[in-house]
């Protein structure tokens, strides 16, 4: 049997650093108070949805958070959503984006189980090619104070995103 833990315990559990527990936290407050309730998802993970779309994963280890946003529902043959979402997001936010892009060589694949054997998108007119799937997110690891500030601007323009009508 497994034992589905609320975020915030797994934060209090796993995170000793002081900083970025009380970020966590604080970042949670935010979704909550977005309606957005971290849910279970598998073993040390959470993941939040708006209006059924995902949003968020949230995985937590000992002394380590790692926050990766989505930008579409499907990064794989989008059909122009990823383009769509870059045209509707605050430029800063779109460079920021498109500072994670990185390519797929099967052996420092951002995908850990190395599936993704990359992917041509053409971003804003331009062809990336070779495109690891895993950078369509974006990601922090263990978050600074403005990272989470930078991550809540992600969720908001997400949201923006699914909000739009396309």
């Amino acid at each position: 049997m497994v034992i589905k833990y609320s975020i915030e315990e797994c934060c209090e559990c796993f995170l000793s650093d002081e900083k970025i527990r009380a970020g966590m936290l604080d970042f949670i407050s935010f979704l909550r108070g977005l309606k957005m309730n971290p849910s279970w998802y598998h073993t040390d993970s959470y993941k939040c949805h708006f209006k059924r779309e995902r949003v968020l994963y949230i995985r937590l280890k000992p002394n380590k958070v790692s926050i990766k946003v989505c930008t579409t529902e499907a990064v794989h043959n989008d059909n122009g959503k990823l383009n769509t979402y870059l045209q509707i997001i605050p430029l800063n936010i779109k460079n920021e984006f498109m500072k994670q892009i990185m390519y797929c060589d099967k052996i420092n694949c951002r995908n850990h189980r190395n599936t993704c054997h990359g992917h041509d998108y053409k971003i804003s007119g331009e062809l990336y090619k070779n495109v690891c799937a895993e950078s369509m997110y974006f990601r922090i690891a263990n978050p600074t104070a403005e990272q989470f500030k930078l991550l809540e601007k992600f969720v908001l323009a997400r949201i923006e995103y699914i909000k739009c009508p396309l």
